[in-house]
Formats: C-alpha cells, sequence, structure tokens
C-alpha cells in the first residue's frame, strides 16, 4: 500500500469522527475525569539528518480530549508514557498505541476545563480494515484546586506582605479555608510588581501583576481579587510567567478588571493544587468508516467512549 492510499484511506476513516460531541452513561458522569474521542489521521515527523530536513515513517495519531471536573486541575506526570491496544475488523492486534501524558495543557473556562493527547504508533492498518478499535486504561494525574484566605495589600508598585503557605492535610474532608494553617512554618512573599489605574467615563480599570515567591514545595494556581464583600471579581489574564531556582519558586500573574466603587485595598486569594491519586480513565472507541461506531454498553459499565 503505498503513502497516498493510506492517506486517503485515513482521512475518510477520521472524518466524521472529529466533530463528535460524546454521549456518557450514569456511571460514567460521576468520573472525575472523562474521555472522548476527537479523531484519528494519518502524519509524519519531520527531522534534519546531515543537514537536511527529512520527513519520518508514517504514522497513526489518535486526539483524545480529557474533560475534567470543577475544583480539579491536570497534575504533572513523570510515569508518563502509557499505551492502549488497538485492534482491526479482522481481530488482528496491531503495535499498541503510545500516550504521552507527561504534560497536559489544561485549557477552557466558565467552569469547563479540558486537555488534549495525542497517541502515536507506527503499524497503519491494511487497505480492507472496515473499523479500528482503541481499547485500555489511561492513567490520568490529577489534584485538588484549593482557595486559601483573602490577603490585603495596599494598592501601589511594590506593595508586599509574607503569608502562611497552605500544607496538605490527611482529612479529604476538610474545608478549603481549614487547610492553610497559620502557624506553618513555611511563608511565601505575596507582591504586587504593577498597579496602575486608568479612569474613563467614571470606570475604574486595574492592571495589576501579581507575585508570589516560595523557598519551600508549593503549587500555585492562580490569583483571585476580591471586592470588599468577598464576590470575585472578572479578571482579564494578560499575561504570567513562573520561574525556579534550587528551591526557589515564582510566579506572575497580570490581571486586568473593572474596579468596583468601594476598592481601598488589593484583596487577593491564591488557588493552590493538592496532588491526590492519578485518575484511571477507560477508553473503548471503535471507528468505522464513517466515525465511531455506538455499541451498547454491558449491564453495570457504562457507556462507551464516544
Amino acid at each position: 500500500m503505498n503513502r497516498k492510499s493510506v492517506v486517503n484511506m485515513l482521512l475518510v476513516l477520521g472524518a466524521a469522527v472529529a466533530m463528535g460531541t460524546g454521549a456518557w452513561g450514569e456511571e460514567a458522569a460521576e468520573k472525575p475525569v472523562k474521555a472522548r474521542f476527537i479523531s484519528v489521521k494519518v502524519g509524519s515527523e519531520e527531522s534534519w539528518m546531515n543537514g537536511q530536513l527529512e520527513e519520518g515513517p508514517l504514522q497513526l495519531v489518535f486526539e483524545i480530549r480529557l474533560d475534567i471536573k470543577p475544583h480539579l486541575s491536570f497534575q504533572r506526570n513523570f510515569d508518563s508514557i502509557q499505551y492502549l491496544e488497538m485492534t482491526d475488523s479482522s481481530g488482528r492486534k496491531l503495535a499498541p498505541v503510545e500516550f504521552n501524558l507527561g504534560y497536559l495543557y489544561q485549557q477552557g473556562d466558565d467552569g469547563e476545563a479540558y486537555a488534549c493527547v495525542f497517541g502515536k504508533v507506527g503499524e497503519l492498518p491494511l487497505p480492507d480494515v472496515a473499523w479500528l478499535r482503541l481499547k485500555g486504561m489511561l492513567k490520568v494525574p490529577v489534584a485538588r484546586l484549593v482557595t486559601g484566605p483573602v490577603y490585603e495589600l495596599v494598592p501601589k508598585k511594590g506593595t508586599e506582605m509574607h503569608v502562611p503557605l497552605p500544607r496538605e492535610t490527611d482529612d479529604k474532608t476538610a474545608a478549603p479555608e481549614d487547610i492553610v494553617v497559620a502557624g506553618d512554618p513555611s511563608t511565601g512573599r505575596l507582591f504586587l510588581d504593577e498597579y496602575e489605574v486608568v479612569e474613563k467615563k467614571g470606570k475604574k480599570t486595574v492592571t495589576a501583576e501579581i507575585g508570589l515567591k516560595t523557598d519551600s514545595p508549593f503549587e500555585l494556581e492562580g490569583f483571585q481579587v476580591l471586592d470588599a464583600k468577598d464576590a470575585v471579581l472578572k479578571t482579564d489574564l494578560r499575561g504570567s510567567s513562573s520561574g525556579r531556582s534550587g528551591d526557589s519558586r515564582k510566579w506572575t500573574r497580570s490581571l486586568r478588571f473593572e474596579a468596583p466603587k468601594d476598592f481601598s485595598k488589593m484583596r487577593i486569594r491564591m488557588v493552590y493544587r493538592v496532588p491526590v491519586e492519578s485518575v484511571a480513565v477507560p477508553v473503548d472507541a471503535k471507528i468505522g468508516m464513517r466515525g465511531e461506531i455506538p455499541e451498547e454498553p454491558e449491564k453495570g459499565k457504562g457507556a462507551l467512549l464516544r
């Protein structure tokens, strides 16, 4: 089978799958992470060899979207290489599909969060294949998102204060505010690198660069800005950075928001990550010439991956 015929066959194979929305059983809806099949395509990687850019062998590339529940976040995974089994309509077992979950780039807003992972395999299906089946389990590392107490800074550039850092707790039922222990010896420096107010037509727009520096283990997710009544203000993220030097970590977030009338102090709350055990996410996708082929779920096992 030549390169052109493989490309044409796989474009047809994956075309109807890419826009699938996904349907879930009642049991699957309760899981903290859900997997949704997106597409399969054929491609090749380019690399420099002897001073020339050369195209590598053809590969099947599968895309799976991982949707995560609110108050959870994807975490770095040091056991990053994982595999799913692949079989074709003849029952032939093909080479396993390799997925790298080492870095999951979290996207989404308004309570929707997800990351996409890509699996690659060098073995291509035969021309008479009617469908492919991708099956197995992905172990997805997650963390709980926890909010700390509110701290108040004088709203001007260069303001800073030392704050106690939260530590992990074995009490999984603890309220978020209980996880921040005031007597914890670990502290961080919360500061404002920039602070600018622009007033136009009676409205004040604030651009503030908020930062945190620590010398102990800590995983910051971001900052919230609150009004005098503890309501979280809507902010636009203008830029972010993070860095590490030895045991020291530093994060900055540039936020823009419309200031409420009573805004004499910059009220900030940290959102941070507490790692939990990896979530086992089942994958079972049967992909035919017109997209994914639905099947009735087995009793008590929820629906197939759509």
